[in-house]
Parts: structure tokens; C-alpha cells; sequence
């Protein structure tokens, strides 16, 4: 199961910091999310990248 390592609520919204046990599903929100993976074994589905 993932676990959040921390969680901050500001006026801005939420930050978290979760580590994952599982690859990451390509999924939508109505609220922009930004990514950023900073160790382990990577958690992009079929190692493609999805450029913005």
C-alpha cells in the first residue's frame, strides 16, 4: 500500500510527499497535479514519457 511520508494544507491546496509501492496509473483530476520522482526504480507505465 503507498503512505503518505507528509502532508501540508496551505492556502495554495495541498502538498504531499507519498511513496509509492506500485507503478503509477495515468489518471485525471480536475485540479493540476505536478510529479516529481525522486529515487527508486521508476513508476512510469511502459517507461514512456508524456511531454506537457
Amino acid at each position: 500500500m503507498s503512505r503518505a511520508l507528509a502532508v501540508f494544507h496551505g492556502r495554495f491546496g495541498r502538498a504531499t510527499v507519498y511513496q509509492l509501492n506500485r507503478p503509477f496509473n495515468i489518471h485525471a483530476h480536475r485540479e493540476g497535479h505536478l510529479i516529481f520522482h525522486v529515487g527508486g526504480a521508476s513508476g512510469m507505465p511502459r517507461r514512456q514519457r508524456w511531454p506537457l
